[in-house]
């Protein structure tokens, strides 16, 4: 794997409350043109893992990351438990120079996948299994962070209804916390594009 950070060197201070967002922007951005025409951010896991029958896209989204964050000032524990019994692991746990901890759960949704195969409830599906990573970010407590995040990658075709079934969902599930967005044309297909939604919220 060839990828760099794009945004900061070995060192550099990020505040994780307003540098998160385009941290991971710039990475994912990075990651797409990497895996390139053929595989793109969509399906990362068959770039990283074409060995696999069906490599694991959403955990090599969080491995790369692990791999790329510290490289901008922010340091990575992957798969920690919730403090809360029953309650799981946290996919990434970021923690900045100044000791801000944020807990981020990654989620995939395959908007434009799931038409072409005319099972649209799959997509549905995918967004609401972020409801139970959700649960387990809300037992967390000061002690254990100072906010918590949930990063969605979506992807879609140009002019589908995906931000507002995202919006409509997020309104329901992630109603008081703050959003960001970004999207933009897929290296795999230029007629997909690529979303991505960060939502956090302190502790």
């Amino acid at each position: 794997m060839n990828t760099t950070a794009a945004h900061g060197q070995p060192g550099d201070t990020t505040r994780l409350e307003q540098d998160l967002p385009f941290v991971l922007s710039d990475l994912l951005r990075a990651m797409d043109r990497e895996a390139g025409r053929r595989w793109g951010l969509e399906d990362f896991g068959w770039y990283v893992r074409p060995d696999l029958r069906k490599p694991m896209t959403e955990w090599e989204w969080i491995r790369e990351l692990e791999r790329l964050l510290p490289a901008c000032g922010i340091g990575v524990e992957r798969r920690r438990r919730y403090p809360a019994p029953g309650a799981g692991k946290c996919d990434l746990v970021l923690t900045s120079a100044d000791g801000t901890r944020t807990w981020v759960e990654v989620r995939g949704a395959w908007r434009a996948w799931w038409e072409e195969q005319g099972n649209l409830p799959k997509f549905r599906f995918e967004l609401d299994a972020g409801r139970r990573d959700i649960a387990a970010l809300a037992c967390l407590r000061g002690a254990d962070a100072e906010q918590a995040g949930m990063l969605l990658l979506g992807f879609g075709v140009e002019g589908d209804p995906i931000e507002a079934e995202v919006g409509a969902w997020a309104s329901a599930a992630l109603a008081d916390w703050t959003c960001t967005h970004e999207r933009w044309p897929a290296a795999n297909d230029p007629r997909r594009v690529v979303h991505v939604w960060l939502w956090t919220r302190p502790v």
